[in-house]
């Protein structure tokens, strides 16, 4: 009797512990860095837009936050339906200049069967004059996870 209380008391204490031992792993643990695999599409149609945009004094056309959502087109639909849950929109330099940036955009939680996220990512250069001209463009997305 006494051994098999003495087992039951180990035994809890030991689920008791289990939890917290698991959690404090797992916090330890890097976290895995998500890779997105970008494919590059052709934007030439839109190259010539923002080139046209530019020289007429388009509004958008001088903002790189403003090149990709006319690139993206808009969130919130005319009928006022957004397409998902959050729209990020992320400006990536290297050094001071303003030279080279890349504009990244992503839809998050789109309100869509097999699509979670959508990303674009557009590499900008400014001229001498300051106007951008865009170089690349790039898409990925991400698929909801199977239930």
């Amino acid at each position: 009797m006494k051994t098999s209380i003495l087992l039951s008391s180990i035994t809890l204490a030991v689920l008791a512990l289990t939890p917290s031992f698991l959690h404090s792993a797992e916090a330890e643990r890097p976290a895995k860095k998500r890779t997105i695999e970008w494919n590059e599409i052709d934007a030439t149609e839109f190259s010539a837009r923002l080139d046209q945009a530019t020289a007429s004094g388009e509004k958008w056309a001088a903002n790189p936050e403003t090149i990709i959502v006319e690139f993206a087109g808009p969130f919130v639909a005319e009928s006022g339906e957004k397409m998902g849950q959050s729209r990020t929109i992320r400006l990536i330099s290297k050094g001071e200049d303003l030279k080279t940036l890349s504009a990244v955009l992503s839809d998050d939680g789109l309100f869509d069967d097999s699509t979670k996220t959508a990303r674009l990512r557009l590499v900008l250069t400014r001229t001498t004059q300051g106007a951008w001209k865009l170089r690349k463009a790039f898409q990925s997305s991400e698929k909801w996870s199977k239930p």
